[in-house]
C-alpha cells in the first residue's frame, strides 16, 4: 500500500478509509487485485486531465510492453463493464500496449462518489496544468455540492488556492489554451485577469511570451496599463494604438489574411480586409455571412 502523502488533506483517505496495516489485510488487499478484460474498462468523462502527452504515453507503453503493469488500475462496477476511477494513463499506454487484460482494484461505490475519487486522486497526484485543475475544482464544486472549503479539505489546498485557481476560468478559451500549453502560467492567467478588456489581456499575453517576462514583471506591465490616462487631441493614445492592434491581429486570425483599422474621429472609422484572387474573396465573404 502506498504511503499516505504529508500536506495533502483528506483526499482519497477522507473517501476510501485504510485498511489496517497488519499482515492480513494485505494478503487481502493483494488478493483483491483482478486481471479484467482491456475491452470492458471505460474511460471516466469525468476525467479532469483533457491533455494527455502522446509522448510521454508512448514512453509509458514501451514500459508497459517490457515490465508490465505496476501499478493496477482502480475501477469501478458501470453496468456490464467497469469504469476507470484512478489510472487512464496506464489504462491508455496498455491499450497501446495491446494488452489483453489489465491488473485492476474493483471499488463497490456509488456512481456519484467515484466521479469525486477520480477528481480527486488526479488533483493529488499533482500533475494537472492549472486549467485542469481549476475545472477539476469547480466540478466538485457544481456537480458534487462541495463548498471552496470542502474542496480545500479533500484536495489538501488552502480556500484562497481554491479560489483564485477557478478564477482562471474566467479567461478567454484563447488565453486559456495558453495556459494549457504552457506558453503562460497560471500565475500570469490571474494577472491578466486584472486588466478590464479581452484586447488588452491579448495583447499583454504576447508581450509576455516574446519576453518571457515573470508573473511579477507581468503585474508591473498591468498597473502601468491601467494608470494610463486618455490624451485630448487628434492622434490616437497610446492605449487606443495597442488595442487597434490587438483588435487587428482577433480579425487576422479570424480571415487569415491582412486586417487594418483606420480609427478616424467621432467613432468613426474603417476596416480594410485585403484578399488575392476572386477565391480568397469568396472565402472572407462566407466567413462574414456566418
Amino acid at each position: 500500500m502506498a504511503k499516505k502523502r504529508s500536506g495533502l488533506g483528506r483526499g482519497l483517505n477522507a473517501l476510501i478509509p485504510e485498511m489496517e496495516k497488519t499482515e492480513r489485510d494485505a494478503q487481502s488487499s493483494r488478493k483483491s487485485i483482478m486481471e479484467i478484460d482491456a475491452n470492458l474498462i471505460k474511460t471516466n468523462p469525468n476525467q479532469p486531465r483533457k491533455h494527455f502527452d502522446k509522448n510521454k504515453i508512448e514512453e509509458l507503453a514501451l514500459s508497459v510492453k517490457r515490465h508490465g503493469i505496476m501499478q493496477p488500475v482502480i475501477v469501478m462496477p458501470d453496468g456490464e463493464g467497469y469504469r476507470i476511477v484512478a489510472g487512464e494513463r496506464r489504462y491508455r499506454a496498455a491499450r497501446k500496449a495491446n494488452l489483453k487484460s489489465l491488473p485492476c482494484i474493483i471499488r463497490e461505490v456509488e456512481a456519484s462518489e467515484g466521479m469525486e475519487l477520480a477528481l480527486i486522486e488526479n488533483l493529488q497526484r499533482e500533475d494537472l496544468n492549472p486549467i485542469e485543475e481549476a475545472m477539476a475544482f469547480k466540478q466538485l464544486m457544481d456537480e458534487h455540492g462541495m463548498t471552496q472549503e470542502k474542496v480545500a479539505e479533500v484536495a489538501g489546498k488552502s480556500r484562497p488556492y481554491v479560489a483564485n485557481m477557478v478564477r482562471l476560468l474566467g479567461l478567454e478559451e484563447k488565453m486559456r489554451n495558453l495556459i494549457v500549453g504552457g506558453e503562460l502560467t497560471g500565475g500570469h492567467g490571474r494577472t491578466l485577469l486584472g486588466l478590464p478588456s479581452e484586447e488588452k489581456r491579448a495583447l499583454l499575453a504576447q508581450k509576455i511570451i516574446k519576453n518571457g517576462w515573470s508573473v511579477r514583471e507581468a503585474e508591473k506591465q498591468v498597473k502601468t496599463m491601467l494608470s494610463e490616462k486618455p490624451k485630448s487631441g487628434a492622434s490616437a493614445t497610446k492605449e487606443e494604438d495597442n488595442e487597434i492592434f490587438a483588435m487587428e491581429e482577433v480579425l487576422r486570425e479570424r480571415f487569415a489574411t491582412k486586417v487594418h483599422i483606420k480609427n478616424g474621429t467621432k467613432n468613426r472609422g474603417k476596416i480594410e480586409i485585403s484578399y488575392h484572387g476572386l477565391d480568397e474573396f469568396e472565402r472572407i465573404m462566407k466567413l462574414l455571412r456566418k
